[in-house]
C-alpha cells in the first residue's frame, strides 16, 4: 500500500526522476538554440525579445530540473539505505550541492536576459563584460554541477549492482563516467546532461514499474528493495 514509506518513495521518486530528466532535456534544447551551432552571436540573442526568451525558458527548466534531483536523490536513499547506506547517503548529500551549482549558473544566465531585457545596450563594453564574467561563472559551477552528477550516477549504479535490482540501469549509470570524461576533454561537458537525463528518465520509470515492497524479493537482511 501506499503508506509504506518504500511505495511512497518509489511514487513520488519516479515522478520527481523522470521530471528531472525532461527538465535537463528542456534546458538543453532551448540552450543549443540560443547558444548552439547555426545560433548568432550571444549579444545579438539577447536583443531580441524571443532570444532572451530562450535563456529564461532554459533557466527555468533546469533549476526545476536541478530540484527535482535532489526529491529523486532523497527517494532513492529511502529505497536503497539498508543496501548501502553510506553509498545512499553520498549521494543524497551531492545532489544539494549539485543543485546549488546549477541554480547559481542558471540564475545568472537568468540574470543576463533580465539586464538586457531593461534596456542596457548589449553592444556596449560593460554588458559585452558581464556576459564574459556569467560564462566564465557558469563554466566553473557547470563542471562542478555536471561532474557530481556523472559520479552520482555511478554511486547509484553500484547500489543498483548490489541489491541485485535495475542491472540494466545500473550498466548504463557506470556507462556516464566514460562519456562525462570524454565530453569535458572535448570542450563539451554540457552535452553530458542528454545521456544522464535519459538515466535518470529510466530510473524513474524503473521506479514507477517496480512492484511494491511487499512483493519485492529480499536483500541479504531480509529487507525488501
Amino acid at each position: 500500500m501506499l503508506g509504506r514509506p518504500e511505495n511512497g518513495a518509489r511514487l513520488v521518486g519516479g515522478i520527481a526522476l523522470a521530471g528531472s530528466g525532461l527538465g535537463f532535456l528542456v534546458a538543453v534544447a532551448y540552450l543549443v538554440a540560443a547558444e548552439g551551432p547555426g545560433s548568432q552571436d550571444i549579444l545579438s540573442v539577447l536583443a531580441s525579445p524571443s532570444g532572451r526568451g530562450l535563456f529564461v525558458v532554459s533557466a527555468a527548466a533546469g533549476i526545476v530540473a536541478a530540484v527535482l534531483y535532489v526529491v529523486g536523490a532523497a527517494a532513492l536513499h529511502i529505497l536503497f539505505r539498508r543496501v548501502d547506506e553510506l553509498a545512499t547517503l553520498v549521494v543524497l548529500c551531492l545532489a544539494p550541492v549539485a543543485a546549488a551549482a546549477f541554480t547559481a549558473l542558471l540564475s545568472l544566465q537568468y540574470a543576463l536576459a533580465q539586464t538586457a531585457q531593461e534596456g542596457f545596450a548589449t553592444n556596449e563594453v560593460p554588458f559585452r563584460q558581464l556576459v564574459v564574467e556569467s560564462h566564465s561563472f557558469g563554466d566553473a559551477a557547470g563542471w562542478t554541477g555536471i561532474a557530481i552528477l556523472a559520479f552520482s550516477a555511478v554511486v547509484s549504479s553500484w547500489v543498483f549492482m548490489s541489491a541485485g535490482r535495475w542491472r540494466w540501469l545500473a550498466v548504463a549509470g557506470y556507462c556516464l563516467a566514460p562519456v562525462w570524461l570524454l565530453l569535458h576533454l572535448l570542450d563539451a561537458g554540457y552535452a553530458f546532461l542528454v545521456p544522464f537525463a535519459l538515466w535518470e528518465i529510466a530510473a524513474g520509470i524503473a521506479c514507477l514499474v517496480s512492484p511494491s515492497a511487499a512483493r519485492l524479493p529480499a536483500t541479504p537482511d531480509g529487507v525488501p528493495v
